[in-house]
């Protein structure tokens, strides 16, 4: 004896309605999703963005900068002579460095942004002649101590009253000068400078 299959429980009726339509079914004529903007598109879209400000920023920085460079001095390198803050037996002078390029570096033991610039001076010093004038910064010996505190060996000698430092046109701390051996100040910088900078700038005025 065969059996028949048995009824489905819930039969489809003729007149079932259709499966739901997506709420929004994609067009025929639908454009693609727009392309990401590829780098150059993102840099030029930087560049309009950012450029003015950056211009802005070069523009105060290179006017603040020329306004304390100025009155500083040019030509010939004024004459700085003294005793070193660390040794007050030695005498130090730029007269005696004639003949190789030297860094002048003057600077204060209040100044802050010369905390930053000390070490790298230091560092030239090791190799290269330099010479700095602590203005303003109390006696020989608390130089010294200062000095020392921070591990800086670099020749110092003091300048109590800025006498030298209204020599050279100083008005901010730190200024550098740059002289080569005729004694022709090259360069002048006002500012934070990297070591590499330093020892950059003396390999520019052989």
């Amino acid at each position: 004896m065969t059996s028949t299959p048995p009824t489905p429980a819930n039969p489809p009726s003729a007149g079932a309605s259709p499966p739901p339509t997506p709420a929004n079914p994609p067009s025929a004529g639908a454009s693609p999703p727009p392309t990401p903007p590829g780098p150059r598109s993102r840099l030029r879209s930087a560049l309009r963005h950012w450029g003015p400000q950056a211009i802005f920023l070069l523009v105060a920085f290179l006017g603040i900068r020329a306004w304390q460079l100025r009155g500083t001095a040019e030509g010939l390198a004024p004459a700085i002579a003294g005793r070193s803050v660390q040794d007050p037996g030695q005498e130090l002078s730029l007269a005696a460095l004639r003949g190789r390029p030297t860094l002048v570096y003057f600077w204060a033991t209040w100044c802050g942004v010369c905390e930053h610039v000390d070490p790298n001076v230091a560092s030239v010093a090791r190799d290269h002649q330099v010479l700095t004038v602590a203005v303003n910064s109390g006696r020989p010996s608390a130089i010294a101590a200062w000095m020392q505190e921070r591990g800086l060996e670099m020749p110092t000698v003091g300048d109590p009253s800025g006498v030298l430092a209204r020599a050279y046109g100083v008005r901010a701390f730190p200024t550098s000068f740059w002289v080569d051996g005729e004694g022709q100040i090259q360069n002048r910088e006002v500012g934070y400078t990297s070591t590499l900078g330093l020892r950059v700038r003396l390999w520019l005025v052989r």
